[in-house]
């Protein structure tokens, strides 16, 4: 028989032990939040590509329909009987669509084409070089009364658009979302920035084809020659061909 104090004690944790309990914890808790975050991410784009397809299928049944290009996305979501969902144009990533804090009040002044200012040259956009019987017409069908997030050639003058069919064919781009890419804050850009929001985004962008095509294409900021990366540079002053082309020539060449 034990004597009392030779009786076996309960043992408790030390703290090395609840300190690596807890240490082993927090890192689960990280990879699981990493994964979380990544799916969620994953669904998002997702969702995206499928925005994008029902872009590309409004815009050729709104060619059949009318015989010529939609001039906005507005007037693709102005018809229901070619995009039934007005929401296809807004993506996910869409950081007001998340309820970001500190995003502008408005989907498309943050990076999509708000109007006709954001994609061409301002001299550019007053061109009356149009399909519509009067400007007056013409301002009335291009002007985007519907929230999007996506950009989009349709609003380009005659000559550009034009330009931009020879140049991809059934390869162009009649949609495009940057939003997956990185949202960078160049003090020395900001100007440029500013009438052209499209600028302030790099990285990944999904591009909605006419051959009913969604590609992914990886573009920066750069110079035309773009110092020998594999990314396609984005000239600034100039229609961003690269987002619908993957060959171009300057306009009028």
């Amino acid at each position: 028989m034990l004597r009392p104090w030779q009786a076996t004690r309960r043992r408790g944790f030390t703290l090395i032990e609840l300190l690596t309990v807890i240490a082993i914890l927090a890192i689960l808790a990280t990879l699981l939040l990493s994964a979380v975050a990544a799916a969620q991410k994953q669904s998002r784009q997702t969702i995206c590509l499928g925005n994008l397809r029902q872009i590309i299928v409004a815009s050729e049944l709104y060619l059949d329909d009318f015989g010529k290009r939609p001039r906005s996305l507005s007037s693709l979501a102005r018809k229901p009987a070619i995009l039934r969902n007005p929401r296809s144009l807004l993506c996910p990533q869409d950081p007001i669509q998340r309820g970001a804090a500190g995003t502008p009040g408005r989907t498309n002044e943050a990076w999509g084409n708000l109007v006709n200012h954001s994609q061409q040259p301002a001299q550019i956009a007053v061109n009356k070089d149009i399909e519509e019987p009067s400007w007056e017409q013409e301002l009335i069908v291009t002007q985007e009364s519907r929230p999007f997030s996506y950009l989009h050639p349709f609003f380009w003058v005659k000559p550009a658009w034009r330009h931009l069919l020879q140049l991809g064919g059934p390869l162009t781009g009649i949609s495009v979302c940057e939003l997956h890419g990185v949202r960078i804050s160049d003090p020395a850009r900001l100007a440029i920035v500013e009438r052209q929001p499209f600028l302030a985004w790099e990285g990944l962008t999904l591009r909605a084809q006419r051959d009913g095509a969604v590609v992914s294409r990886r573009l920066f900021h750069g110079n035309e020659s773009g110092g020998g990366s594999p990314l396609i540079p984005i000239r600034m002053n100039d229609y961003p061909w690269e987002y619908y082309v993957d060959q171009w020539t300057p306009l009028g060449n």
